[in-house]
């Protein structure tokens, strides 16, 4: 959550579209809320392949969750000009120059250890960290 909170704190956004798998997310509630919150207007999407894709393609800034799928949509898309990712999670194969790329880091280094250091187990501490991670303990860099 901390990850998406840095990403909003970054900039001044109008609108969040926010593609997803499901409900069962343990950031999907809490970042519908912050955006609420902001008065940022959000939208979220669990739709058929080709929804999901299409109004990804029309995106200009992404905020990358983890695994392959967002950078072949970078890599397609002609309208994305800001990514965003979390520490090794984004593998751009064709670089493309007109694209900013921002890395998020974990400075503390807790959640990388707690979450993403191929121990996923989905556990209720893991949960638990997902979203309560401080922001404070998170840079951006790029």
């Amino acid at each position: 959550l901390s990850y998406y909170k840095l990403i909003l704190d970054s900039g001044s956004w109008e609108s969040v579209s926010i593609v997803h798998q499901g409900t069962a997310m343990p950031v999907l509630e809490p970042l519908i809320e912050e955006c609420i919150r902001r008065s940022i207007r959000v939208e979220t999407q669990s739709g058929t392949l080709k929804e999901d894709l299409e109004l990804l393609l029309m995106a200009t800034t992404i905020a990358a969750g983890r695994g392959s799928f967002i950078p072949q949509i970078v890599g397609l898309s002609k309208c994305i000009k800001n990514v965003y990712f979390f520490e090794n999670g984004f593998g751009l194969a064709a670089p493309k120059p007109r694209i900013r790329i921002t890395r998020v880091t974990d400075t503390d280094g807790r959640y990388l250890s707690g979450v993403l250091s191929n121990n996923w187990r989905n556990t209720q501490e893991q949960r638990q960290l997902m979203v309560s991670y401080p922001a404070e303990s998170l840079r951006l860099d790029g």
